[in-house]
């Protein structure tokens, strides 16, 4: 199970690191762009689902 804070922190350093935008994850999710910012700032919780889909995207590239 992985938790929503390492996922958050992880998702804003790849962002950061790799000039990327949140709407790419939203696409991988299929959740609105607002939901990502939302989970970015801390203010949302994501599925476990879309926690893998992230996590498993900033890990395989």
């Amino acid at each position: 199970m992985l938790e929503q804070e390492i996922v958050r922190l992880k998702l804003i350093e790849y962002i950061n690191e790799y000039d990327v935008k949140s709407k790419r994850f939203s696409k991988l999710c299929d959740v609105s762009e607002v939901t990502i910012s939302l989970f970015i700032n801390g203010k949302r919780m994501l599925s476990q689902k879309n926690l893998h889909i992230i996590w498993n995207d900033i890990n395989n590239n």
